[in-house]
């Protein structure tokens, strides 16, 4: 507490697991010269934060800065498909105290002349992306002519800031990109991996189910410690998959 009416931590909410946590304060934080915005710090306590691989997050201060406004970075579409993708710049909820998933009333949809509507929209309240269900598929004209929108003040991210209905937020619709693994982590010495994702995946084409053991392959390729993948844990929808593999990652194994 550097400055500001904040002094300490009250509460947290963490999900075991999750990239992020919610802090509580015992007052109201300030912006300004003298607030609490950019001047307070958060540092993890000695040896209380450990990663998949059990290494522990170091107590390097953090100033508190200001948070964004919440916005629709992409939705795409495929041609002859009804469904559209759509990603967030990060969690969010139809209500401003971080609870309640997205629905219809949430969006404005216009496309390239056919009059399509959205129908439905699937969303778990906290996930940065959604599915739109349309009432007709994605035409060569949607590409690029269809647009989403948000309804004002209908959005919130989980500190409760609404997302603005402007044009920064008037998001074209774009071809869907080809799914893809964006990283694998693991440190040596550990039998875990995190693999991340390019977006929602499943198990199945209609997505359902989550991904198993026949869903990923692993060539050792260094002849190291590990040879072959043991479990999968990976809840269906998350871009985030935990790989146990038959034995511990050697020095070889990494990269």
């Amino acid at each position: 507490d550097v400055a500001g009416a904040a002094s300490f931590i009250t509460e947290v909410t963490h999900t075991a697991g999750d990239a992020f946590a919610v802090l509580t304060t015992d007052q109201a934080l300030w912006t300004g010269g003298s607030g609490d915005i950019d001047q307070d710090t958060i540092s993890a306590a000695a040896t209380a934060i450990f990663n998949v691989d059990g290494v522990y997050l170091p107590g390097t201060p953090v100033v508190a800065t200001l948070g964004a406004e919440p916005r629709i970075l992409v939705t795409q579409g495929v041609e002859n498909h009804q469904k559209l993708a759509v990603w967030f710049s990060g969690r969010v909820y139809t209500n401003n105290d971080a609870t309640g998933a997205l629905h219809l009333g949430d969006f404005t949809f216009a496309d390239a002349g056919a009059g399509k509507t959205i129908l439905s929209v699937e969303h778990t309240a906290g996930r940065p992306t959604e599915t739109g269900t349309l009432s007709g598929d994605v035409v060569a004209g949607d590409i690029g002519g269809a647009m989403l929108s948000p309804v004002a003040d209908s959005i919130y991210d989980i500190l409760g800031t609404p997302m603005p209905a402007t044009p920064l937020n008037d998001v074209l619709v774009t071809p869907a990109l080809v799914p893809a693994i964006t990283s694998v982590e693991g440190v040596e010495g550990s039998d875990t991996l995190k693999v991340t994702l390019q977006s929602q995946f499943y198990g199945n084409d209609d997505e359902t189910g989550a991904l198993g053991v026949g869903s990923l392959a692993y060539a050792d390729n260094a002849a190291g410690g590990a040879a072959s993948i043991a479990a999968v844990t990976h809840t269906a929808g998350s871009p985030v998959v935990l790989v146990t593999l038959d034995a511990v990652l050697a020095a070889g194994d990494i990269t």
